[in-house]
């Protein structure tokens, strides 16, 4: 359904990957309400971003140089299956 629908209005090719959304707790995780209030006081807004990107940085859930990327497209009786595609993750 989804690529039908993309289809409609882009030219889909051989070997394009689709990011249709994330995994669950891949997201930023933004600090509490509290947190943030605590944070303006404390600091320039130049260091919150500093500590805040730090911290999305070492979060487990985000894709790293050498993480391996897979996905298969198959509709849900089996009938068609246009296979699986791997892709390494290369940092620059």
């Amino acid at each position: 359904e989804t690529l039908t629908e993309l289809s409609r209005v882009q030219d889909l090719f051989a070997g394009d990957l689709i990011s249709t959304g994330t995994p669950a707790g891949c997201a930023l995780a933004i600090p509490s309400p509290r947190k943030q209030r605590i944070g303006a006081a404390l600091f320039s807004e130049a260091k919150r971003w500093k500590v805040f990107l730090g911290m999305q940085a070492k979060r487990p859930g985000y894709l790293v140089h050498g993480d391996i990327v897979e996905a298969r497209i198959s509709s849900p009786d089996g009938r068609i299956d246009l296979g699986t595609q791997r892709n390494q993750v290369v940092a620059e």
